[in-house]
Order: C-alpha cells, then structure tokens, then sequence
C-alpha cells in the first residue's frame, strides 16, 4: 500500500495524511509553560512535568519511525483509521514538543548572564526531559495492543553485502530494544483495557552522528501484500455478525500461528 515515495503525491495518500492529522490533533494536550506550577518547595515535580506533557493516550497500535518519515507515519495512520478504525499512536507528532520543555527549563534554569547556557546545567536538564520521554514511550509501548515499525532507509540501514541493521536515531533504537524486554500480555488483556476506557543535534563545526546496531529478528516482518491482504480479508469479513477485531486478520495473514501464541498467556 506504501511502497514507493510517488504515492505520497497521490490524492488518495493525501487524503489519507489529513485523516492521520485529525486524529493526531485529538491526541494532544494543551501544556503548562509556566514551569512555577510545578514547583514544589523550590524544586520541580518530575513525574507531574512528565504526565502534562508526555500523556498516555488510548491507542491501538505503537508507530515507531524516523522523523523524516513524518508524513508517511501520518498517512499509514489515517489509512488504519480509516480501514480498520484503529487507534495510532505517533510519537514524534504528538510529542514533538520535547524540545519546547527542554527550552523552557533551560531559559528559566540554565541560562548565564551573557545569554549562552552552562553546559553542565543543560546536560543535566537534557538528561531529565529524555528520561521523561522514554520512560513515557515504554509505558506506551508496554499499553499498546501492536508495535510497527516503518521500516525505511531513513529509519534502518543496510549497507550493501552486510546483515548486520543499524539505525542512527537513539529513539529508534530504544524502541526495539523495548519490543524485545516489554512485558508480554494476552490479547484479552489489551482489548479488556480498551473497553474501560472506552535529535536531531546541531552543532556549529561538525555534525555529530552515532549508529546503534540493532536486531530485528524477534520483529514480525509486514509487506505491502500483507497491508493490501489485510484490507480485503477484513473489508469482507466486517460485514458479517461473527467478525474478529480487525488486528486479528492481520496476525493471521503475517503468521498463522501468532494468533494462537498471542491469545496464550506467555
């Protein structure tokens, strides 16, 4: 359904984006940037700072992808929306304001008189923001029912002859690790929980860049004839009174055999 960067020219893509953007917008929270009502006796209260700005939502599906992605994440969104109704979690636009925090701290707590920030001071508060938010993106991962990851150049490379994946984004990269040490619970358990609730751096001389290997093998592998099986097997079988949720099609389709260890207690 994705492959090849012409469809995102498309008007049935572009239709499927604004549906992704609409649903992304319901997502997001109005922030608090006066950092004083988080004081508490002098200090800020990480874990309030955490859940105003950091939010766990109700959704279907964790989407992990590169930010240069961002437009094709929002179309995959909308397109299972729209499909199959489900929920879409997106970090990086719904989230993308890590770095506003982080500059409301610094100006309030790191900034010296002659406008530059203490190094020392920024690394700290740097330290603090990131662990809010991967400590927030596990939670959501562990909260959501499936994991995809857009498996791009831009996300996972792969140099010509090697087997080894690398990936130069640490959000990326600390995504899969958590698919591979994330608590692993039956699908009773996701959709009982439903029905309740019913760096990019820059710097001035040289760009910095680290590579993370990472290992995909414990990953589900989904192709454009998987998404396109997908949609038809479910567009028939929604029309009958004994209908499975949809994300069960789409297990059977990759692997038989993981609906049956997915409805099993590990």
């Amino acid at each position: 359904m994705f492959a090849g960067i012409n469809l995102k020219t498309t008007n049935e893509f572009k239709e499927y984006k604004t549906d992704g953007e609409l649903q992304l917008k319901r997502f997001k929270t109005i922030t608090e940037s006066n950092l004083r009502v988080y004081l508490k006796d002098g200090i800020l209260d990480g874990r309030m700072i955490q859940d105003d700005w950091f939010p766990q939502i109700d959704a279907d599906i964790f989407l992990s992808h590169s930010h240069v992605d961002e437009d094709l994440a929002k179309g995959f969104a909308g397109w299972l929306y729209k499909k199959f109704n489900l929920k879409v979690f997106v970090d990086g636009c719904i989230w993308g304001f890590c770095n506003d925090l982080l500059k409301e701290i610094d100006d309030e707590y790191c900034k010296q008189v002659s406008g530059t920030y203490d190094y020392e001071k920024r690394n700290y508060s740097t330290s603090h923001v990131h662990i809010m938010l991967a400590t927030s993106l596990f939670k959501m991962i562990d909260k959501t029912e499936a994991v995809i990851l857009l498996n791009t150049q831009n996300s996972i490379s792969n140099a010509a002859g090697s087997i080894t994946n690398k990936t130069s984004s640490p959000w990326i990269y600390s995504e899969i690790i958590a698919t591979e040490v994330i608590r692993k619970k039956t699908l009773d358990n996701y959709r009982l929980i439903l029905k309740k609730g019913q760096f990019m751096m820059e710097h001035a001389s040289k760009d910095l860049k680290i590579d993370y290997n990472v290992d995909l093998k414990h990953l589900k592998q989904i192709t454009d004839s998987h998404l396109i099986a997908w949609d038809k097997e479910y567009t028939v079988a929604s029309n009958r009174t004994d209908a499975l949720p949809p994300l069960d099609y789409l297990y059977k389709i990759i692997d038989p055999n993981l609906l049956k260890e997915l409805t099993i207690a590990n």
